[in-house]
């Protein structure tokens, strides 16, 4: 009596016999390798987009490369262009503004928005989310503000802090003292003057105010000073 011995369909290597009647392959590898082969038999070529190879996709949404590498390269290709709207950017020398040329596109390209003003620009950079270099400025002063306020809060132990801003509380108020009621002199902030606009805390610090928008006020410097850690002053003239 002889064996009952038969060769794997992929790889030709000879079957045990006592292996089961409907195994037609020596391991799970071979299998799913024929079984690409197959499916491969039954797609058309396709040209690379990429680096232009012809190729046998091993899915039929997956025509246009012929490799993740190509794929990617692709990709990003085609991200450039939706978001510059096929204009190239070249840098000619070290320290030179950067020189825009313009190409066509079949779409115009995608102004952004600024996320300090809120105007339309294009971005020059990847990644660029303030439209100037004023923005820019601006933004960094007001965090700052924010960071010198809030530690400043936090030394003097204040219950309850957030990052504030003192010219939003200025241009609440109008740039008006909340003591005396007179026009404080935006020019005159930072400096010793007595018309100069100061954040104010309507409960200080020192009596367990907290440091929040809703516990701060403009005062000129001279109302400021005189009022100390007292707790006094008129009602507050913006709308809660």
């Amino acid at each position: 009596m002889t064996d009952d011995v038969s060769t794997c369909r992929y790889c030709n290597a000879q079957l045990p016999a006592n292996r089961n009647k409907n195994t037609r392959y020596c391991d799970r590898k071979c299998a799913s390798k024929n079984n690409i082969l197959r499916a491969a038999k039954r797609l058309p070529f396709y040209e690379c987009c990429c680096c232009g190879v012809m190729f046998q996709p091993k899915r039929y949404d997956r025509t246009m490369a012929c490799s993740r590498e190509c794929g990617l390269k692709i990709n990003g290709a085609i991200q450039k262009l939706k978001r510059t709207g096929g204009r190239v950017w070249v840098r000619t020398k070290r320290n030179v503004p950067v020189v825009i040329k313009r190409e066509r596109a079949n779409y115009p390209p995608r102004p952004l928005s600024c996320n300090r003003c809120g105007s339309h620009y294009y971005a020059s950079v990847k990644q660029q989310q303030i439209c100037s270099d004023k923005c820019r400025e601006e933004g960094r002063l007001e965090s700052k503000r924010k960071a010198k306020s809030k530690r400043r809060a936090i030394i003097r132990r204040a219950p309850k802090s957030e990052n504030v801003d003192p010219f939003k509380v200025f241009d609440r108020d109008g740039w008006r003292c909340q003591i005396c009621t007179k026009k404080t002199l935006r020019s005159k902030r930072g400096t010793p003057h007595d018309m100069a606009p100061e954040l104010d805390h309507i409960l200080p610090l020192s009596k367990g105010g907290d440091h929040t928008y809703a516990n701060t006020q403009c005062t000129c410097r001279k109302c400021n000073g005189l009022k100390s850690d007292n707790v006094y002053g008129q009602i507050p003239m913006f709308a809660t």
